[in-house]
């Protein structure tokens, strides 16, 4: 339980300064999505929020996470990331790396830090971006708690979203 509300309290401290852009800019709405990883800390399904900042080619966007580690303690992480205009991509899907944080809460792996690049693609042509796919993918290192090491991370996912 501990693990559970020290991972809401990151979650909430990461979220509140991007709660203002909400309230302050009306074309700045969350994105909510349902997440599921598997990499080096093992299979984490969980959730996520995501505000996008300046709809143009020099967008950036915030996501906090919380998931489910496998060793059934509650994880968090962030990611801050930058849209990537890239003529290949076809209208209305996205691209976006950056650096993610993220802390595991197991027994087995602690903080992980890594470059997140996620990608996101609509359902529905008729209403894109209301409801999309995004697939993600991270790399980077992760704190092996077992060994007192630093080991190589590695994470895909794949969540569904839904933009308000």
């Amino acid at each position: 339980m501990r693990s559970f509300a020290a991972a809401c309290t990151c979650l909430l401290a990461t979220a509140a300064p991007f709660a203002s852009a909400v309230v302050v800019d009306h074309d700045v709405w969350p994105r909510l999505l349902a997440q599921i990883e598997v990499g080096t800390a093992g299979f984490e399904p969980g959730v996520a929020a995501e505000w996008t900042i300046n709809r143009s080619a020099h967008a950036w966007r915030i996501r906090p996470e919380i998931f489910l580690s496998d060793d059934e303690e509650f994880g968090t992480g962030v990611s801050v990331s930058f849209a990537i205009p890239w003529s290949a991509i076809p209208d209305h899907h996205e691209l976006f790396i950056g650096p993610r944080i993220a802390w595991h809460g197991g027994d087995d792996y602690g903080f992980e830090a890594s470059a997140q690049a996620t990608y996101t693609l609509p359902i529905v042509r008729g209403t894109p971006n209301r409801h999309f796919i995004q697939g993600i993918a991270a790399l980077g290192v992760i704190d092996d708690r077992d060994d007192d090491e630093i080991d190589l991370a590695a994470t895909v996912g794949i969540a569904y979203g839904y933009q308000f």
